[in-house]
């Protein structure tokens, strides 16, 4: 009853679209033409996890693994080529081989707490791996096949303190992320992501009231100038209860208090590498009512029911 392993496969296959299919030249631009490829095969995806589990009532102590696998056999992409008059035809193409387009990834967790269980830690350990490969136009040229592989590890640690009054925590987390890419070996990036920082609760049993704060510090390395940055992240918060019963609680929230956090974000396929700032409200204030409404009375009323 506290061990268990599951392995759990999943196959789903999909048909090229009507479009992909006519045979159908399409030169209504006559720089920009595309065709359509009545060769096509289905794509079918591939779906493999495995998750073991171990938990220890005593000690209340858990241990997971997970792992994954999964492809896309015969993905179809638009493959362009060059006119003679200076323009580009693109056809949509199935892709070859078993493992053109693929992605793996396996996690640890242990979760432990200590005989006096106010005091808990837990670890969580991941790592990635992702193959792809896509049709690139290089120069105006013929369009080639090109690959790309993004591997990324994960470790995560905390420890937290927990008792009627107070819950106070430390945690850390280290993202590492190698990427290559044949089209442009010279922008092959290994980018770190870690943060560290420590949260408080504070319970007061005066109309259950609870005050939290938390304070992070974000950095990011290993980017282009103006994206490794250091980002302190500071959120608090106060809630309490009122009315009869304290069915009511009105809660306050304040968030990046210190107007720190960005939006960055970077990735890499096989044909670009890509930066993103999203545009979002990252400092707010948020107010929350809440009402609890009960039917059937209190737990004295059930009974007598």
């Amino acid at each position: 009853r506290q061990e268990q392993i599951n392995i759990r496969y999943n196959g789903r296959s999909s048909q090229p679209q009507m479009s992909q299919l006519l045979d159908i030249r399409d030169d209504t631009d006559p720089f920009r033409v595309s065709s359509g490829n009545p060769d096509l095969l289905p794509t079918f995806n591939n779906q493999l996890s495995i998750q073991y589990q171990k938990y220890n009532p005593v000690t209340m102590g858990s241990f997971n693994i997970n792992g994954s696998i999964s492809n896309n056999l015969r993905e179809i992409q638009n493959k362009t080529d060059l006119m003679a008059n200076g323009g580009t035809e693109s056809k949509p193409m199935n892709m070859e081989g078993f493992w053109a387009n693929w992605n793996s990834s396996l996690s640890i967790m242990y979760n432990y707490t200590f005989p006096d269980d106010r005091f808990s830690i837990m670890t969580n350990t991941s790592g990635t791996y992702r193959h792809q490969e896509s049709w690139a136009q290089i120069m105006g040229g013929a369009a080639q096949l090109r690959k790309s592989n993004t591997t990324g590890a994960t470790e995560n640690l905390s420890a937290e303190y927990r008792d009627d009054y107070l819950t106070a925590s430390l945690d850390g987390t280290l993202r590492y992320s190698h990427s290559t890419n044949d089209l442009q070996p010279d922008r092959n990036m290994d980018t770190y992501d870690f943060s560290y920082g420590a949260s408080l609760m504070a319970y007061i049993p005066w109309r259950n009231m609870r005050l939290g704060s938390d304070l992070n510090m974000n950095s990011r390395r290993g980017y282009d100038e103006g994206m490794n940055t250091d980002e302190l992240i500071w959120n608090a918060s106060l809630s309490f209860s009122f009315l009869k019963g304290n069915k009511a609680s009105l809660s306050l929230a304040a968030y990046d208090i210190l107007h720190q956090r960005s939006t960055v974000s970077r990735s890499m396929s096989a044909t670009s590498r890509t930066d993103t700032e999203n545009k979002s409200i990252t400092s707010y204030f948020m107010a929350t009512l809440t009402y609890r409404l009960s039917l059937f009375g209190d737990r004295n009323a059930r009974a007598n029911r």
